[in-house]
């Protein structure tokens, strides 16, 4: 079985719980979450596996993740200067 259909068959109960953790570290009053708020989030995960398409995003054959791995490492340095700067 595919990651679409384990999105699309998992029950919108089972991600209440990660929605409402998320909601609460961006800011969220944890009285003011909704059920609704986990509907939508995982409709939109549905709709955006649909459709995605990496080849859009790739311009060159790879079979390897050096470039997301790179970007990662950057903007984690880009961070931390950041909160070294802010202090």
């Amino acid at each position: 079985m595919n990651d679409k259909h384990l999105l699309q068959d998992a029950p919108v109960i089972a991600h209440c719980d990660v929605v409402r953790n998320h909601f609460v570290l961006l800011g969220g009053i944890k009285d003011n979450f909704s059920t609704d708020i986990a509907n939508r989030v995982h409709s939109f995960a549905i709709e955006l596996n649909q459709k995605r398409n990496y080849e859009k995003f790739t311009t060159f054959a790879s079979d390897c993740d050096e470039m997301i791995i790179e970007n990662h490492l950057r903007l984690f340095r880009m961070l931390k200067k950041l909160l070294t700067y802010s202090q």
